[in-house]
């Protein structure tokens, strides 16, 4: 490793303590904070990519967030999880309820062995089908 100028390193570095980017007081082992940290709500990203594309990994809201390809995919938190196909929401889990899009049929939940309820069958607490 050659140290060639105010924290600019060419070639591979190893750092043995917490490292950070955009704060000098890191407190986890990557601790990535963006200039509005203090106040302003704007994504806060890592990005991680290969040949085939890249996600993004952070922060906006008070949610955690994903991206596939700069398309935000979920966004979590403790409260409410949001999971998003094309743009739009397919799944929300919010409080003790799920909200599904569209609509969902017994022909399209489970099938080859498994499961497979119509619309008047309920599984029951005992683990019959009725």
């Amino acid at each position: 490793m050659k140290y060639i100028g105010q924290h600019i390193f060419d070639y591979v570095a190893s750092f043995r303590q917490n490292v950070g980017v955009g704060t000098d007081t890191p407190t986890f082992p990557l601790h990535v904070k963006n200039s509005d940290a203090n106040g302003g709500n704007t994504y806060s990203l890592i990005r991680t990519e290969n040949g085939f594309g890249n996600a993004d990994f952070g922060t906006l809201s008070g949610f955690a967030r994903i991206r596939a390809g700069g398309t935000e995919v979920a966004a979590l938190s403790s409260g409410a999880s949001y999971f998003y196909n094309s743009g739009a929401t397919s799944l929300a889990l919010t409080g003790s309820s799920a909200t599904f899009a569209g609509s969902v049929t017994a022909s399209n939940l489970i099938s080859n062995g498994y499961v497979k309820l119509g619309a008047d069958n309920q599984i029951l607490s005992d683990g019959s089908i009725t």
